[in-house]
């Protein structure tokens, strides 16, 4: 109502108070129709909506669960035994066989840069020197290496992984053996380029 007096005591403009008042109530009008409509349909939703909410909570929950169980951060393994404790706790698990190579400290790099764009794979570290039977596995002139677990059992290996290996390849050739879900044009950060 201060709009309408000060609209009525402005000497400059004319203002039919009536026409404004019946297009404020036509307005009120429609509204109150569109309301009462959107009232009386069932959900404005496309009728598949509620499977992807569904499907929503179901990766929610699902990707809660692995932070629970690890994935997400860089695990360091101490020997054999911690290895096949953690293997037969993840459906997927990457272990770096590391050592103290450039090549080895550059795939530690980009294997912590993963580990935080996949959650659904468990990445982890175990030093060579620590872990004697992972070398009877592994060609020993050919590490670092990464070890492949699906299951609880090794599946393969990546050997020679070199300083040439950008995270995105890595990601890549984990991604061939579905220990991973590589998506072409996912950004890994500054690794993304190489180190």
């Amino acid at each position: 109502s201060d709009t309408r007096s000060a609209a009525r005591s402005s000497p400059d403009i004319p203002v039919d108070i009536a026409a404004v008042d019946s297009a404020i109530e036509a307005l009120e009008r429609i509204q109150s129709e569109l309301t009462e409509r959107m009232r009386a349909t069932p959900a404005a939703r496309p009728a598949d909506s509620s499977s992807e909410f569904a499907q929503m909570k179901a990766r929610a929950a699902e990707r809660q669960a692995w932070l629970q169980k690890g994935h997400g951060t860089y695990s360091e393994l101490t020997n054999d035994p911690h290895f096949l404790k953690a293997a037969s706790e993840h459906s997927r698990m990457v272990c770096h066989l590391s050592t103290a190579s450039i090549d080895s400290q550059l795939l530690h790099h980009h294997m912590r840069v993963l580990c935080e764009v996949h959650l659904e794979t468990f990445i982890c570290s175990l030093q060579a020197d620590c872990a004697p039977m992972m070398l009877s596995m592994v060609e020993l002139q050919r590490l670092p290496a990464l070890l492949l677990c699906r299951d609880g059992k090794v599946v393969h290996q990546l050997v020679g992984v070199d300083r040439t290996f950008t995270a995105e390849g890595v990601a890549y050739e984990l991604g061939e053996h579905k220990l991973l879900n590589f998506e072409e044009g996912v950004r890994y950060g500054r690794a993304a380029g190489g180190c």
